[in-house]
């Protein structure tokens, strides 16, 4: 299986960025030549030699909102209404913004009937440097300490450094869980991450290549049980073309634009090898609405 650009995993991407800035439109996608998204719809499709048919994979098809400055406001996954053809947002998240910066975001359950279960919380420097991001969690309306609770904190030196801490329940505190150490270019490009133990013993190590335009062109990953080198392809618009992963298959993509240079629909192609064998393992059609400012 081949990793995708994308997390599913919201919170992950949400508690690794260091930025608070995870949630904006694409700055590519979102220059002052061109409107504001105000919404946008996203669709899968399963591709099928006579007729393409709905996904329907939860988590996949989407339902964004966002603000005239190009921050994201909510994220809904859309599912099929009971008993029905149409569909119905349900709300995942929903972001809070103080003085241009991400305060808080809001975590819902859509399983269990919209009930929020956790928010994640950012504090600032008097700089405007991330300082601390804390994931709270959430039992019958009120804030509870388990083993999911974590928070992060950030330094800034000549590299970026922070320590995520987890509850331990058995010890009734927060105990160091792990540290990352972040290397950049003088672009500011990420450049190099290493994950260390709670002993500092390195385990997981990443490595991005970018090219002129601060594009990843080369990924690689090891750690103590697998390694990935991924090899990245882009077309003129910014989007990526392919993704070549080392002895593991590759995903090509093709795109079709709108008058603003914004995709609203792509192919999405998953090729897998497996003992030097090679097969089509995934294969989606998808569709973006837009609607602007």
């Amino acid at each position: 299986m081949i990793v995708k650009m994308k997390s599913t995993y919201m919170l992950m991407v949400l508690l690794s960025t260091g930025s608070g800035a995870f949630c904006q439109q694409n700055e590519t996608k979102a220059s002052k030549a061109k409107p504001m998204i105000k919404t946008e719809k996203i669709i899968y499709y399963d591709v099928k030699p006579l007729k393409n048919e709905r996904s329907y994979g939860f988590g996949r098809d989407l339902y964004k909102e966002y603000d005239n400055n190009g921050n994201q406001l909510t994220e809904s996954i859309i599912l099929a209404k009971e008993g029905t053809d149409e569909d119905e947002n349900n709300l995942s998240y929903r972001y809070h913004y103080q003085t241009g910066k991400l305060d808080k975001a809001e975590h819902f359950s859509v399983l269990r009937a919209g009930i929020k279960h956790e928010e994640v919380r950012f504090t600032y420097s008097t700089d405007g440097k991330l300082e601390k991001e804390a994931l709270i969690v959430f039992q019958d309306g009120k804030e509870v300490l388990n083993k999911n609770s974590f928070y992060t904190l950030y330094s800034y030196e000549k590299d970026q450094k922070e320590e995520h801490w987890r509850f331990d329940e058995a010890a009734q505190k927060f105990k160091l869980s792990y540290r990352t150490v972040k290397e950049f270019d003088n672009r500011r490009n990420l450049i190099k991450e290493t994950n260390y133990d709670e002993d500092h013993q390195p385990y997981r190590t990443n490595i991005k290549t970018y090219n002129d335009k601060n594009q990843i062109i080369r990924e690689i990953a090891v750690d103590q049980y697998s390694d990935r080198d991924e090899s990245i392809l882009y077309n003129p618009q910014g989007d990526v073309l392919k993704i070549n992963a080392k002895n593991r298959g590759e995903v090509s993509y093709t795109y079709k634009y709108d008058e603003h240079n914004n995709w609203i629909e792509k192919t999405e192609k998953e090729i897998s090898v497996n003992q030097g064998k090679s097969k089509i393992s995934n294969h989606h059609l998808i569709k973006r609405t837009i609607i602007y400012y």
